[in-house]
């Protein structure tokens, strides 16, 4: 699995994803504790430094763009949706600011960057590329595919609550499915398997959303049809084997 995400050549994708991720996980932490607008502003500071450290991460940014129905969802209010959305964006653009300011490279840097990833030339076609990427992560693909088409369903019969759960709550499911979108977006250009290495983490986010909300539409089925105790009971068990066999699935894939 390691070979054919070509981790030992060494690539930044690996710390792209985790500083996004430490973002992600600051704003879920602030989110649960009523305080979203400082989670907003670490989210972006997380997409500012993705960027900075690689130029890749810009594509793990853009799927902040998942986050904007739910934003509205919460606001209700164009005032506040543009207010949320400015907090990301200008956190963003202090912290890559900042970092290239320290790091030396200013305007000109910047500038070689874009040039460079503009001349990068094609290496097969778009489809081409996502499916050799899907014929090496057969279990993942199609779970990914599952979350998407789970994504609509959900937002349609969900009751707007808050959750007290990380994985239940529709902003980190839409947050995952997009940002694993456009992660996928560097395939259009080239084939290298270690860009998936921005994909997966969130992936795996948005397949344990949608396998978390498919879990508890059943229990609350359940419930609402007086069966409490041994059907809560029976809906965790199934959880814990659903995971199990999720993470075995790919564990077998990935070192098969």
């Amino acid at each position: 699995f390691g070979q054919r995400l070509e981790i030992a050549e060494m690539t930044g994708e690996p710390f792209v994803t985790l500083v996004a991720l430490l973002g992600v996980w600051l704003w879920l932490v602030c989110r649960r504790r009523g305080r979203s607008r400082l989670g907003l502003a670490l989210l972006g500071a997380g997409y500012g430094l993705a960027v900075f450290c690689k130029q890749q991460g810009a594509f793990i940014a853009l799927g902040a763009a998942g986050l904007l129905p739910c934003l509205w969802d919460e606001a209700r209010s164009w005032s506040r949706l543009l207010r949320d959305t400015a907090t990301i964006v200008a956190s963003a653009l202090a912290v890559f600011v900042l970092g290239m300011a320290l790091d030396g490279g200013g305007v000109a840097a910047v500038k070689l960057g874009v040039t460079t990833a503009a001349a990068y030339q094609g290496h097969g076609g778009f489809v081409r590329n996502l499916s050799a990427l899907a014929s090496g992560a057969k279990v993942v693909s199609a779970l990914l595919v599952g979350a998407v088409a789970l994504g609509p369903i959900a937002i349609a019969t969900r009751k707007r609550r808050p959750s007290a759960r990380a994985a239940s709550d529709p902003a980190v499911w839409a947050l995952g499915v997009a940002t694993s979108a456009t992660t996928l977006l560097p395939f259009a250009k080239r084939s290298y398997q270690h860009y998936a290495l921005l994909t997966l983490p969130f992936a795996l986010m948005a397949i344990l959303a949608a396998l978390d909300w498919a879990l508890e539409s059943i229990g609350g089925g359940l419930e609402r049809a007086g069966r409490t105790t041994n059907a809560a009971r029976g809906v965790q068990a199934t959880g814990i084997a659903a995971v199990l066999a999720i993470a075995s699935l790919i564990g077998i894939e990935a070192w098969a």
